[in-house]
């Protein structure tokens, strides 16, 4: 059954996957630091870092450095604790999206040469993300993540569990999909959801077809009771058996108008497919094209 788009006035205002902004600039000692770059992930999080380059090195076929700040006084498990959170926002979605399976994060809290100024503190974070083996300096604190063969990823060989399903829904066509976040910051939300029908080739179709349906039936109806006035929703295409896990996700920013109705963006659903899946292949293309593939 084909679910046909509501007839609202939606202005247009919808991304799939994670927007990078690359700066090809190195990291050298500075006396005016670049402005701080503010990425917001689907969790409603922002993730702030300085600068990021992409760069060929002798470890690794390929590297995405982010400068990131970290004092002196951060311990061990705070430094994980960061970076297990920059992986689960940030890095492991680009990665995934890229077509890597590895992720390195390298803390570095200034004491070496080229290192940046930034609020007083010589420091920087490096992430790196490369398609070979991984070489791990751990005198350096550095942190691997690596794309298992079923799709999860792991540090030190352990994935988190899966996301919680907080409610799920069985939409007209038989598709079903579950809630698995929802934060609320005033009258503010950001809600997720995973599509538990999606499996292989059919993913971008399910979640196309599914797409106006599951706003009407699940997002709407929470987004009104609790009073917001706008919501952000990410929609992943995939039931994830990890929270590191990370197919492609399609995300949209809903607006409550003054009568109560909703706008946001509107497409067909051939025209969301298309707009999905070409995204992916473009991400996948420009993966390959930095591998030099």
């Amino acid at each position: 059954m084909r679910v046909s788009p509501p007839k609202w006035v939606w202005p247009a205002s919808i991304a799939v996957g994670l927007s990078v902004l690359l700066v090809t600039c190195s990291l050298q000692s500075a006396k005016a630091p670049p402005k701080p770059v503010t990425t917001l992930s689907v969790y409603g999080s922002r993730i702030e870092h300085l600068n990021e380059q992409v760069i060929w090195s002798s470890d690794h076929p390929l590297a995405l450095q982010i400068g990131m700040p970290v004092s002196e006084s951060t311990t061990e498990d705070e430094i994980t604790e960061q970076a297990d959170r920059l992986f689960h926002e940030y890095g492991g979605e680009h990665a995934e999206a890229l077509g890597f399976h590895r992720v390195l994060v390298s803390p570095d809290n200034g004491s070496q040469a080229g290192a940046i100024n930034f609020l007083g503190f010589q420091l920087h974070l490096n992430v790196d993300v490369g398609t070979g083996p991984a070489k791990i300096d751990s005198s350096a604190g550095q942190i691997a993540y690596d794309r298992l063969a079923d799709g999860r990823w792991a540090r030190d060989g352990i994935s988190p569990p899966p996301p919680t399903h907080l409610e799920e829904y069985t939409l007209k066509t038989g598709a079903k999909f579950a809630w698995t976040w929802g934060d609320e910051n005033n009258s503010i939300g950001y809600f997720a959801y995973d599509c538990l029908s999606c499996g292989g080739n059919n993913a971008a179709h399910v979640v196309a077809e599914n797409f106006y349906e599951l706003l009407r039936t699940a997002v709407a109806p929470r987004a009104s009771e609790d009073g917001l006035k706008e919501v952000t929703v990410a929609i992943f295409l995939g039931a994830r058996r990890s929270q590191w896990e990370f197919p492609t996700n399609i995300h949209v920013k809903l607006k409550r108008r003054a009568d109560g109705q909703w706008i946001g963006p509107i497409f067909s659903p051939d025209q969301l497919q298309s707009f999905i899946e070409k995204y992916a292949a473009a991400q996948r293309d420009r993966g390959a094209s930095m591998r030099g593939k």
